[in-house]
């Protein structure tokens, strides 16, 4: 385990107990000035429609393809017939724990038949170099920032494009990554608030970790299991506003469902140990803040 890792499940830990599901517990993550922020928002979109983009994303979306079958060359998926019918442009919901398992619903979606999925990532994101800066820039990426120009009316216009185009996009309900959580979170309601200003479905997954060895370094190594959960639709009797709050209760419900058939207990928000799946307590330093 490193020491980082440590400390993030430290960070998690005191989180739970202090009633915070939407802190932030990673450590040393990237951060731009408002400056610098714009000055990649602006970059983004002002090379978006360019021919080297196109001819880079379509390369980048090659090589992530090739990364999604390998990384989840164990994965498994449920409930695939619920959305093979699907061929709109919907919102994607998932729970959030590790920096790659976006990768395990897009293998999900391609196994339903949809071949393309956006997904919304922190500008900070966009600012990293070398190949994992490539494919953040170029692989149907579309970055997320508090400017509330690009807030108010970029964000809303690069999402409507891709729906438009049949491309679902994936909107991380709890917002931030919780490394290893094996519980979805309290929802925030973007994803919901675009699912209805848009009148699109939600494509509602719960992605299940399962310990697959030995642990390497005090943390075990686990294979995905993708559960597809109904699609939600707007009602067509709902305003916009009314549309966003039942979508979200909706998609929690299953979640949280999909959760206890996982994990074979109630949903609760009690710090238990199996919480982090994976982890080796027994070798942590930081045992004052176990429970």
């Amino acid at each position: 385990m490193s020491n980082d890792e440590q400390l993030v499940v430290n960070n998690i830990i005191k989180a739970v107990k202090a009633g915070d599901l939407h802190r932030k517990v990673e450590v040393d993550d990237p951060s731009l000035s408002p400056e610098d922020a714009q000055a990649v928002l602006d970059h983004y979109l002002k090379r978006r429609h360019s021919p080297a983009t196109h001819f880079k994303s379509w390369l980048a979306e090659g090589i992530a393809l090739t990364a999604t079958h390998f990384i989840n060359r164990k994965t498994t998926v449920s409930g695939l017939e619920k959305i093979k019918g699907l061929h709109t442009g919907a919102i994607v919901t998932s729970n959030h724990f590790h920096p790659t398992e976006n990768t395990a619903v897009r293998y999900a979606l391609r196994q339903a038949g949809i071949r393309k999925m956006a997904v919304l990532s922190q500008v900070t994101n966009f600012k990293m170099t070398g190949f994992l800066g490539f494919l953040m820039n170029y692989a149907n990426t579309i970055p997320v920032s508090t400017n509330l120009h690009y807030f108010g009316r970029d964000l809303p216009d690069l999402i409507e494009e891709k729906l438009v185009a049949g491309i679902p996009v994936l909107i991380y309900p709890e917002q931030e990554m919780w490394w290893r959580y094996r519980k979805p979170r309290p929802f925030m309601p973007g994803a919901y608030h675009y699912a209805a200003k848009f009148n699109v479905p939600i494509i509602s997954c719960f992605t299940e970790m399962q310990v697959a060895g030995k642990a390497v370094n005090g943390v075990k190594p686990v294979i995905y299991h993708v559960h597809v959960l109904d699609p939600i639709y707007p009602a067509a009797d709902l305003n916009e506003h009314a549309n966003c709050e039942w979508m979200l209760k909706k998609d929690q419900q299953q979640k949280k469902a999909a959760y206890e058939a996982a994990y074979h207990e109630t949903l609760t928000y009690q710090f238990e140990p199996a919480d982090i799946v994976g982890w080796d307590y027994g070798n942590t330093t930081l045992a004052t803040d176990l429970p």
